[in-house]
């Protein structure tokens, strides 16, 4: 009777369990099925990865807050009783950086205030005469009071907190009684007001009197009630003779009236407008025979 040979037979492949004999070598598995199996080697494999990603970030941390930023480093900058540059760390020691001197701090000079420009009431009327005079389109707003001084820099071309400011407004004063001695804040549609006209016409002044038409402005709701204040006249037409008023203290239209043409009948008036730097030529109805 023949015995098989087993050792001849071919080994087939087979899968052993973990509990296979310790002497038997486990095949080979593709790797989807060695995860299935072996499930605590991909567990091993992920906490590494996270743990070194903690130790990353940790590092990263430490980096930005105690190298990058000085204001969070071990030693703080401080300065001893003598002014010296020190460094004192976090545990309270501090070491001296040497004998650099704390910076003193810059101080401005308070520069004292600019004192209060105000006009008096005949500055504030040549001001006001050079400021109408100076363009045609010059307006008062209609916020300005009346009843209240104007302010200065409005009517004045020139910076009035400067050190010169009083010289430049004495330049404007003169310079406007210069050029106009004579100025007429008239009502184009007044009876009196062409009354003045005239009588200002027939002396042919040199120079030729400046005559505002009040009524014919936009700001005549302003002007009106200022000149009042300026001048002590009561009413329209006003007029100024070397930036003095004619008729201050009348109490109505008709005693300003008389008081002017009074003046004209004892040749006051052009006296008055003589001495102001006006030049009287008197017209001529017509030419003398030979």
């Amino acid at each position: 009777m023949h015995r098989r040979n087993l050792s001849s037979r071919p080994s087939l492949p087979s899968h052993h369990s973990p509990g296979n004999s310790p002497g038997m070598s486990a095949p080979l598995l593709p790797s989807s099925v060695a995860h299935s199996i072996y499930p605590h080697k991909r567990d091993r494999t992920k906490h590494r990865a996270t743990i070194l990603a903690l130790f990353a970030l940790v590092a990263l941390s430490c980096y930005i807050l105690f190298i990058t930023n000085p204001s969070l480093s071990s030693k703080s900058r401080v300065y001893d009783d003598h002014g010296a540059l020190a460094y004192k760390d976090f545990v309270g020691s501090t070491h001296h950086a040497g004998p650099t001197r704390r910076p003193q701090p810059i101080y401005q000079p308070v520069l004292p205030p600019s004192p209060q420009f105000t006009l008096t009431p005949s500055e504030e009327l040549a001001a006001l005469s050079a400021f109408l005079a100076a363009l045609p389109h010059n307006r008062l707003p209609p916020a300005v009071n009346p009843n209240q001084p104007l302010d200065p820099q409005l009517i004045l071309d020139f910076d009035t907190g400067g050190e010169s400011a009083r010289e430049e407004l004495s330049r404007v004063v003169d310079d406007m009684w210069t050029r106009h001695p004579v100025v007429l804040f008239a009502k184009l549609h007044s009876l009196h007001s062409r009354e003045l006209r005239e009588t200002l016409s027939k002396m042919n002044l040199k120079p030729s009197p400046l005559v505002f038409e009040i009524d014919q402005r936009e700001d005549a709701s302003v002007l009106t009630p200022l000149l009042r204040r300026l001048t002590g006249v009561p009413t329209l037409p006003i007029l100024l003779i070397g930036g003095k008023p004619i008729g201050v203290g009348a109490r109505d239209l008709d005693s300003l009236m008389e008081q002017i043409q009074g003046l004209e009948d004892s040749g006051e008036l052009k006296s008055m407008i003589l001495r102001a730097g006006a030049g009287i030529n008197p017209r001529t109805k017509g030419r003398k025979g030979k």
